[in-house]
């Protein structure tokens, strides 16, 4: 959120688009979809009154939906539970709609229980969301404990976490679907999708919180604010990772509904009152509709890393081309980087729509109707399990940061990083790639300082100053007298002739972050005895915490309220009591 860099715009901007247009339109589609197949079979079952009643009822959701935010009030100092409280109070007018709805139109109370156990599925998806996401449980907490040995263990946990978290909710729609069936048949899985997005007006509302506290913090940073706004737009923003993952929760859970709902439609238009998995032709939808999520989230995602990418390179021409940015008197070329995420946003979709819109038709035109119906039931499962669990891994990824950044250590002083290796000390090693900069671009620094200097960014902060020095003492090598492995530590002929070599074999450095914690990083290859020494130790007006990665079942924590005899470093053993 510096105003010195140039995409801070776009990623406001994008904020919004994510978290709020996109959000919107997801749900207003499965929205519109949920009330299309009520309808559809409403007609079917009941005649006019199946049609008439989920439009009323979604009429009366709406109604729910602007009352319940008026129960949202911030004097409580928590910011989840007033969202939390104007959901709920949503929900309760929605079931007492129902009821006098169903009573009204059908003189039983079936339709309302199934639009009811709809509205429960949805609230409770929220809430086991919010268990996975959230600081405040014990998920969270995991992926954090494991960032403390690098990035690399901290994703492994978050997508174990994310994947775990498909779980409960899955059961929660399969207990939803049967409740729903077997009080109201088919009609009553479309009003359980219909019930679940009744309330889709305080989702969205919810769901905007997350982007406008990001951006208050954004604002609060380019403005230059003093530092405890940011700290109080930052446990706002915590909370809005959340709610953006609840959000997130509820249109996957809805979207499932209405997906089942509208395959259901669907067969009552073909005529299709049963499919067999015996049927090669119906194996051969399953497994296409089953990847059809993977290749769309592969396509996506890869449309991102291209837009990111071109963002980065546009920030360092920005930087090299634009005098006084770092300095603050120029103004970077905000409106460039917009353009680039906009224009990209648009054009990397084309494919990925039409594949979702073309591949139904080919295979209902080449493989018949029961192979569109597998297809169909095939994307529907996988779809639900990919979408939960990106979502929440995301979200608990977020978090976990945050969670660090609060401090259990207290505000932190200072730190110290190093990663040691002695795979280059001896100078007959071959010049591998790993010494010529045209190929590898920088020595140790880039070799293994990057994973030190990345970890402590993470842990701690954004650097702001740097003060390095570098040193290759190995200055020429031997050529590569046969395959040497990807170390480069194969010893050549003394006879075989040496090239020289151009780049580090050792740095160190001084760092300043943003957030005024100093530290030191030093990086070589030229250790003897050293392999893969990564230690990290970090201090704070709390206590201190020690790492080293050859011990790596070990971490060393102190903290400041322990008394006198007692106080020390204290060794914590990773396992199933500390993750």
């Amino acid at each position: 959120d510096d105003p010195r860099n140039p995409a801070v715009i776009a990623d406001n901007v994008g904020d919004n688009v994510g978290d709020v247009a996109g959000m919107g339109a997801d749900l207003f589609e499965s929205y519109v979809g949920s009330i299309v197949s009520a309808i559809t079979l409403g007609i079917v079952y009941f005649n006019t009154e199946g049609a008439l009643f989920p439009l009323i009822l979604s009429a009366c959701g709406i109604l729910a939906s602007i009352i319940g935010t008026f129960f949202v009030h911030g004097g409580n100092n928590n910011p989840q539970k007033a969202l939390r409280t104007g959901s709920y109070v949503s929900s309760a007018i929605v079931v007492v709609g129902a009821l006098v709805l169903s009573n009204m139109f059908f003189k039983d109370m079936k339709a309302a229980i199934a639009v009811i156990s709809g509205l429960i599925v949805g609230l409770l998806i929220g809430i086991i969301t919010e268990v996975y996401t959230s600081a405040d449980y014990n998920f969270v907490k995991k992926i954090a404990n494991q960032a403390e040995t690098g990035p690399a263990t901290a994703i492994i946990s978050g997508l174990a976490v994310g994947m775990q978290s498909t779980a409960v909710p899955v059961i929660l729609i399969c207990i939803g679907i049967f409740a729903a069936y077997n009080v109201s048949g088919l009609y009553g899985i479309a009003l359980a999708a219909v019930g679940m997005l009744s309330t889709t007006g305080i989702t969205v509302a919810v769901d905007a919180y997350g982007p406008i506290a990001d951006n208050a913090g954004g604002i609060a940073e380019m403005s230059g604010l003093e530092h405890s706004v940011r700290e109080v737009t930052d446990k706002l923003d915590a909370v809005g990772n959340t709610t953006a993952a609840m959000g997130k929760g509820f249109a996957i859970g809805s979207a499932a509904l209405t997906a089942l709902a509208l395959f259901v439609s669907y067969a009552e238009a073909v005529s299709l009152s049963a499919i067999s998995i015996l049927e090669p032709r119906v194996i051969i939808g399953l497994f296409i509709g089953g990847m059809l999520p993977f290749l769309f989230s592969a396509f996506t995602m890869e449309s991102v890393g291209k837009a990111a990418f071109q963002m980065i390179e546009e920030v360092r021409r920005q930087f090299r081309s634009i005098p006084g940015i770092m300095e603050g008197t120029a103004k970077p070329d905000y409106k460039k980087c917009v353009e680039i995420s906009t224009t990209a946003a648009l054009k990397e979709m084309l494919i990925p729509g039409i594949m979702a819109v073309v591949v139904p038709l080919i295979v209902g035109i080449l493989l018949g109707t029961g192979a569109l119906g597998g297809l169909l039931a095939g994307a529907l499962v996988t779809g639900v399990m990919m979408a939960i669990f990106m979502s929440n891994a995301g979200g608990s990824w977020d978090n976990a940061k945050k969670y660090i950044e609060e401090g259990a250590l207290g505000q932190l002083l200072d730190f110290r990083g190093t990663y040691l290796q002695d795979w280059s000390a001896d100078p007959n090693s071959p010049l591998s790639w790993r010494f010529q900069k045209n190929i590898c671009g920088s020595g140790a620094l880039g070799d293994i300082g990057t994973h030190i200097v990345d970890m402590l960014r993470f842990l701690v902060g954004e650097f702001a100053s740097v003060n390095a020095r570098t040193a290759t003492y190995i200055t020429e090598r031997p050529t590569q007298s046969g395959l040497a492995d990807s170390l480069g530590t194969i010893k050549s002929s003394e006879n075989v002739p040496k090239k020289p070599v151009d780049v580090d074999d050792h740095c160190c450095f001084m760092v300043q972050c943003q957030n005024g914690v100093f530290g030191t990083i030093e990086a070589t290859r030229n250790a003897w005895g050293r392999n893969n020494y990564i230690t990290f130790e970090i201090h704070g007006t709390e206590g201190s915490l020690f790492f080293n990665y050859e011990r790596r079942d070990e971490l060393q924590v102190c903290f400041a309220k322990d008394g006198d005899d007692r106080r020390g470093f204290r060794t914590v053993y990773t396992g199933p009591a500390h993750p």
